[in-house]
């Protein structure tokens, strides 16, 4: 209703900065219940056992949840997108209505892609390295 009716809505939708617009528009999900389920989790990541596990640990996942803004939103919504089962078996669509907010989302997808990258040369290092140590 974003707003327009007098004495109705959640506790969420009685924040003030309306009206609202969409960031991004999510959709391809195979039924209702999944896309609830998606929608709660990404709402609910320090509670999220998909979230939790792929963050890695509980305090991680309730420190991410207590920064505020577009950016930790966005990064959020990666996390579920790219590494959180079964969200990242899905074939979903991400459209974003305006370009700013698709450049955010795009440049958080390629800062955690290099920093899993560069964590995978060090492991690799590190491999190299347990294997000459076999003398």
């Amino acid at each position: 209703h974003n707003g327009i009716l007098k004495n109705g809505g959640a506790h969420r939708t009685k924040r003030s900065g309306r009206p609202w617009t969409f960031v991004t528009i999510i959709h391809g999900f195979n039924d209702k219940i999944t896309a609830l389920q998606f929608e709660w989790a990404w709402q609910n990541v320090h509670k999220s056992k998909s979230f939790r596990e792929a963050v890695g640990c509980d305090k991680l996942a309730k420190k991410m949840r207590k920064r505020l803004g577009l950016k930790a939103r966005l990064e959020e919504l990666r996390i579920l997108l790219r590494e959180c089962l079964p969200f990242c078996l899905y074939s979903l669509v991400v459209y974003f209505p305006e370009e700013k907010y698709r450049d955010v989302f795009c440049r958080l997808v390629l800062e955690a892609s290099e920093r899993k990258r560069n964590e995978k040369v060090e492991e690799d290092r590190v491999d190299i390295l347990d294997e000459g140590d076999g003398d």
